[in-house]
């Protein structure tokens, strides 16, 4: 065999090895009330398993705090598990400065230390003033500090345009059979670039446990970095304890 063809077989092995995600992390959206058995198992999985978890005490931070969030709270920082606080914007039809507002609530009632970033749901990609919108949140966010972590859920593919407004975007929020059958390619050169993984997360519910293999894998073909995976169903998908919870963070995080 030619030594050029020789390269060139190995040059094309290393690229489809390079095209696929290795290293995947967890966030989980954990809308149940505190003290049930889901916090419970995320609480004993620790950071070790689960980088961040998303705290949702009313739609949002409520009008006043809740004692029980608040030993919550202080349980999953101290098994190194980071918080983002969920705020939704409506589709950036939302006042900004309510948004604005829900942030100093979160501050004021849960304490602007425990709090590591923000989970803006309900996110359009398309139009210029949601493009702007975001761009504006983004920036107000990093210049209350840098290290916020912005995570932005579109619940579908983004555009270029809005790329830049956040760390992390939620470009697929879509059922299993959704997830492995009727998958929508992204359009976005930024989706499609594999050095952008860490800012691709993929939410995909009602997956029977026996596809959490094939999900995974097919995660990782499509550039998702961040992951969180549960056969738990609408209209609350994230409100119970995937089955079989343990064996699914095995899986996520093998390399």
């Amino acid at each position: 065999m030619k030594k050029s063809v020789l390269f060139n077989i190995m040059l094309a092995g290393l690229n489809l090895f390079s095209s696929e995600v290795r290293n995947q992390s967890i966030i989980l959206p954990t809308y149940t009330y505190p003290g049930s058995e889901y916090w419970k198992q995320v609480v004993r999985m620790g950071g070790n398993n689960i980088e961040y978890v998303i705290i949702n005490p009313s739609s949002g931070p409520g009008t006043k705090k809740d004692s029980n969030y608040v030993t919550q709270i202080a349980k999953v920082r101290k098994s190194g598990i980071r918080i983002l606080a969920y705020i939704p914007t409506t589709y950036q039809k939302r006042p900004i400065e309510e948004v604005y507002g829900d942030i100093e609530k979160y501050f004021r009632l849960y304490g602007k230390g425990n709090i590591d970033g923000f989970f803006f749901d309900e996110i359009g990609v398309e139009k210029e003033k949601e493009v702007n919108y975001m761009k504006e949140l983004y920036s107000y966010v990093k210049n209350l500090s840098r290290n916020y972590m912005i995570v932005s859920n579109p619940g579908r593919q983004i555009t270029d345009k809005i790329s830049p407004y956040s760390d992390i975007f939620v470009t697929s929020e879509i059922n299993g059979d959704e997830y492995i059958n009727r998958f929508t390619e992204p359009e976005s050169e930024f989706e499609k670039n594999i050095g952008n993984s860490k800012h691709i997360y993929h939410i995909i519910y009602d997956v029977k446990p026996e596809q959490y293999e094939t999900v995974v894998r097919l995660s990782r073909k499509r550039n998702a970095g961040w992951i969180m995976i549960t056969d738990d169903r609408l209209p609350n998908p994230y409100d119970n304890a995937p089955s079989e919870f343990s064996k699914l963070v095995d899986i996520i995080l093998k390399k």
